[in-house]
């Protein structure tokens, strides 16, 4: 798999859309999530390393909202 991590500066076409380099396109085949990172960074995962993360976060204190601000 290719390795996603880098700066990387893109443009957005008229319609919001952003063009992927050939090697991230293939990284994200069977799909993938972009979310908001820190910084201001965008943070992209191919979606089996999501649903290991979305796991995590799950099974985590920050999931539950009662236990949230501890």
């Amino acid at each position: 798999m290719a390795d996603l991590t880098g700066t990387h500066q893109y443009q957005l076409d008229a319609k919001g859309r952003m063009s992927l380099p050939a090697r991230f396109r293939e990284a994200l085949g069977d799909g993938g999530y972009v979310t908001l990172g820190q910084d201001g960074c965008l943070y992209v995962f191919p979606l089996p390393e999501w649903n290991r993360m979305r796991g995590e976060v799950k099974s985590n204190r920050l999931a539950d909202p009662c236990t949230r601000h501890y």
